[in-house]
C-alpha cells in the first residue's frame, strides 16, 4: 500500500499533470531505430508462431490437455 502512493503520483505526474514546457520533436533518427527494431521483430514473431506453438500443442496434448 505505502508503495503505491508512490507509483501512482509518478504516474499521475506523466499522463495527468500539463507539461513543464513545449515538448521537442522526436529526432529522424529514432524513426528508423523504431523501423529497424519492428523489423527484427517480426523474425521472432515469425519462429514463436510457425514453430513454438505447434511444439507447445504437442506438449499439451502429450499430457492430455488438448
Amino acid at each position: 500500500m505505502i508503495a503505491a502512493f508512490y507509483y501512482l503520483r509518478i504516474i499521475k505526474v506523466m499522463w495527468f499533470d500539463e507539461a513543464p514546457g513545449p515538448a521537442e520533436p522526436a529526432p529522424s533518427e529514432a524513426r528508423w531505430i523504431a523501423f529497424a527494431g519492428a523489423a527484427f521483430s517480426f523474425p521472432v514473431v515469425l519462429v514463436a508462431l510457425v514453430w513454438l506453438d505447434p511444439a507447445a500443442r504437442h506438449a499439451a496434448s502429450a499430457f492430455g490437455l488438448g
